[in-house]
C-alpha cells in the first residue's frame, strides 16, 4: 500500500503523458485550483474524479475501469 493521494498519483499521471494541467482543465472542465487541492491532499468529489479519470483513459486509449483500478491499486 502506497497511501498516494489522488493529487500526486494525477502529477505523475500528467508527467508521463507530457501533459500539463491547463491540458486537463480544458478536456476535463475541472476549475484550474481543483488539482492544486488534490495536490495539498483533498479528494475530488466523485464526478471530478470521474472525469479526470475519463480523460486519462481516452489520453492512452485505455478503459474509464482500467484507469481506476490502477489509481485504486496504488492506495
Amino acid at each position: 500500500m502506497n497511501d498516494e493521494n489522488f493529487g500526486k498519483y494525477l502529477q505523475k499521471k500528467l508527467h508521463m503523458l507530457d501533459r500539463s494541467q491547463e491540458w486537463l482543465y480544458r478536456r476535463s472542465k475541472i476549475s484550474t485550483g481543483s488539482c492544486q487541492r488534490w495536490s495539498n491532499g483533498q479528494e475530488p468529489s466523485l464526478g471530478a474524479f470521474l472525469r479526470v479519470c475519463k480523460v486519462i483513459a481516452n489520453q492512452e486509449q485505455r478503459s474509464l475501469l482500467e484507469v481506476i483500478e490502477e489509481y485504486l491499486e496504488k492506495q
